[in-house]
């Protein structure tokens, strides 16, 4: 929403105000897959659920300048063509922009016609942006696990997987980049703009979902495994990444 309010005589002076209140909210949500595998109908998935919340708003308010010094108006004939300076405005603007971008990581997988949906983890990211005439001040947050270095593989019999699980590295200030009032896709960051590291290794996980391996479990039946970073005896070392396979003995 505008107001203007411009009051002008014959010749002299002009001056003038004007009001702007506008707003803007918007919501996304959408789905990105990690990996896939399916086999004779059968399938698993790693995929992640985005959704971003993201809402603007700007006021303005505004009253001319002295217009003795700067706007002189004169509608005789002997005035100059009889024009008048354009106005000029002494301003109160302040521009706000809060974002969300929260990321669902999940499981899901079909077998014999059943369909099973397993939440892994979250990581959330919030930017909260403010220009109050001119000046711009950003800060920008993530928190949470995300799921990395993900390996899918479907057989008749069984479907395996693995994946990585990392932390949040909190404490140092991050480089996002400026002039953007949004969130970026900071799941998917290794590095932050000057090379700083944003993530940290916290354990592997490796899993199995039963089709019809012969033993004696339902069919959909789901046994996983962590490995957390430095436990002793972890035979899955650090940051490396491993995929999965089968082979028939």
């Amino acid at each position: 929403m505008s107001e203007y309010t411009v009051t002008e005589s014959h010749s002299g002076s002009k001056s003038g105000s004007y009001n702007v209140n506008a707003g803007a909210n918007r919501k996304i949500v959408t789905a990105d897959v990690l990996d896939y595998d399916g086999y004779e109908g059968n399938y698993a998935l790693i995929w992640k659920k985005i959704t971003i919340t993201h809402a603007q708003t700007q006021t303005i308010v505004a009253t001319s300048q002295d217009p003795s010094q700067y706007h002189a108006y004169c509608g005789t004939p002997w005035c100059d063509q009889g024009l008048a300076w354009q106005l000029s405005y002494d301003k109160d603007d302040r521009f706000t922009s809060n974002s969300t971008r929260t990321v669902e990581f999940w499981l899901t997988y079909k077998v014999k016609g059943q369909r099973f949906d397993k939440l892994i983890c979250t990581c959330s990211m919030q930017s909260d942006n403010s220009k109050v005439n001119g000046n711009i001040v950003m800060s920008q947050t993530f928190a949470g696990i995300r799921v990395w270095g993900v390996s899918i593989q479907a057989h008749a019999d069984f479907i395996v997987y693995q994946f990585k699980k990392e932390d949040v590295i909190d404490g140092l200030n991050r480089v996002w980049g400026d002039g953007y009032d949004g969130n970026h896709g900071f799941e998917s960051w290794i590095t932050d703009r000057d090379e700083n590291p944003l993530w940290k290794m916290k354990s592997h996980i490796v899993g199995l979902i039963n089709i019809a391996d012969g033993a004696d479990t339902e069919v959909g039946y789901l046994k996983e495994e962590e490995y957390t970073d430095g436990a002793e005896g972890n035979p899955l070392i650090g940051n490396d990444i491993y995929s999965v396979g089968v082979i028939n003995e």
